[in-house]
């Protein structure tokens, strides 16, 4: 049986940054993870970021953000791959 585990989004992100440096990484979640993820990754302070925390509504499955690095600073892209309901 699959079990969902909470999941702690430090840990996440400190592994992506350690484990995947130049690599592509895909994180999947729903929306109560997935702002704190993309805050960590691209502080709310760093330029090129989104200068508020994201708020993803529950019946949202349209938003694909992408995070991208260039020499260790972050660049964050929002995208959509459907319609929003």
């Amino acid at each position: 049986d699959l079990k969902p585990e909470p999941i702690n989004s430090s840990e996440l992100v400190n592994n992506i940054c350690s484990n995947h440096s130049g690599e592509t990484v895909v994180v999947v979640g729903h929306s109560n993870i997935i702002p704190r993820v993309l805050s960590q990754l691209c502080p709310i302070t760093q330029a090129g970021c989104p200068q508020s925390e994201l708020i993803i509504e529950e019946d949202d499955y349209c938003d694909l953000f992408v995070v991208e690095f260039n020499n260790g600073t972050p660049t964050f892209s929002p995208d959509t791959y459907c319609e929003h309901p």
